[in-house]
């Protein structure tokens, strides 16, 4: 029997260290601190400047222009954001996925995965 997780469920709930890590006392937390709002994630510059192939790729096989596909991209991989600052990051595990040739429509890894 195949057992089916939810996708989409997200949930940063922050931890005693206390609790799990009584010998660290010198943490600092980073969660909603803007000078590291990107830091989990990738900036659509540095989607547009690192996979520059692959996107051209995509455009080229499904004649999609540019504006079109990144409005679609953001749609289901670009909603993460850390602070309050506006800065909102792309899924990489959902952007590598997205890139590989196998699983070029947007999406349809989520559908279609075995988890």
């Amino acid at each position: 029997m195949k057992r089916r997780l939810p996708i989409g469920i997200q949930d940063f709930t922050k931890i005693r260290e206390d609790v799990f890590f009584p010998d660290l006392n010198h943490l600092i937390d980073l969660t909603l601190d803007p000078r590291f709002a990107d830091l989990c994630g990738l900036t659509q510059e540095e989607v547009e400047q690192n996979f520059t192939p692959e996107i051209n790729g995509i455009l080229e096989d499904t004649g999609k222009n540019r504006e079109e596909y990144f409005s679609e991209l953001k749609q289901y991989y670009n909603g993460y954001r850390f602070s309050k600052k506006q800065v909102s990051v792309y899924n990489p595990f959902g952007l590598l996925n997205h890139f590989d040739k196998e699983k070029r429509n947007i999406g349809e890894w989520l559908v279609n995965s075995d988890n």
